[in-house]
């Protein structure tokens, strides 16, 4: 009887996921705590799939209050019945005192990709790491790692700690972020004004497509300023239901500006295929 009032419950409250997803996750929910808590080497994966399917259960409707039982003592949970907010509550500490441990790891990384970046390449992999980076810190923190807690980096001679971690190590993820940002914008600072100025901060190095370029992307200052239209170009597959399904997805959206480089118009179509040319108007 139990089992099949929890599968209803399951199949009422499921939304985000279907009841048999929701039911594996919380099956699931007991080895993964248990494996993160022993430390080992998926113990980091194992914490955050922890929470993973937790959150997924939680956003499905399923109740905080629902309890699981442990057959034996992970981590600070005692073996026995145990509610769906203690063990994330639990696996957010497990999570944390692993990143602590993953942090010089982590921090190596980061200066690797810092000392081989250069002004004209993407920033996403360094803004991907500097984030990380800070969420492993605060992570760590909030799971009571000792701030003293040293973080040594012999490839790079970087000594701190994890209490300077956010200055010292995060911090030149975002110093080496402005400067690069800095260098990228540069050439549109004064050329471009308004919305031109604001569209072209969040792509510097992508460009707009022009219908003067016929298809091509620019970067040129001048002929941003001088097109009264730019084209921001977004492909994606489809859904496997989607009538679309044997190509890919094509979306058109159109900026139109005036002579003082403020949105008039944006405009969006959505295309089964790339379209040709024509489509730049």
């Amino acid at each position: 009887m139990k089992k099949i009032a929890m599968v209803a419950l399951l199949m009422c409250s499921a939304t985000a996921a279907s009841a048999e997803d929701i039911e594996y996750e919380l099956r699931a929910t007991q080895e993964r705590l248990q494996t993160a808590a022993s430390g080992g080497r998926d113990a980091l994966s194992s914490a955050y799939m922890c929470l993973l399917g937790i959150r997924t259960a939680l956003d499905s409707g399923v109740p905080e209050t629902h309890r699981i039982t442990l057959q034996q003592s992970a981590g600070s949970l005692k073996a026995g019945d145990h509610s769906l907010s203690e063990i994330y509550a639990e696996c957010q500490l497990l999570q944390g005192r692993e990143r602590a441990k993953e942090l010089p790891r982590l921090g190596e990384q980061l200066l690797d990709v810092i000392a081989t970046m250069t002004d004209s390449d993407s920033t996403q992999t360094l803004e991907s790491f500097t984030r990380n980076c800070h969420e492993f810190v605060d992570s760590a923190l909030k799971a009571g790692a000792n701030p003293s807690n040293a973080i040594e980096i012999a490839k790079y001679g970087h000594k701190g700690t994890l209490e300077t971690a956010h200055d010292d190590l995060c911090g030149k993820g975002d110093g080496k972020l402005k400067e690069i940002r800095a260098a990228q914008l540069g050439p549109y600072k004064g050329v471009l004004k308004n919305d031109k100025w604001r569209l072209i901060q969040e792509s510097p190095t992508a460009g707009y497509f022009l219908p003067e370029a016929r298809g091509a992307t620019s970067t040129d200052p001048k002929l941003l300023a001088k097109a009264k239209v730019w084209f921001d170009i977004l492909t994606w597959d489809p859904r496997p239901d989607d009538k679309c399904y044997r190509d890919k997805m094509w979306l058109y959206r159109r900026y139109q500006f005036d002579g003082a480089h403020k949105l008039v118009k944006t405009t969006e179509k959505k295309y089964c295929g790339q379209p040709g040319v024509q489509a730049l108007r």
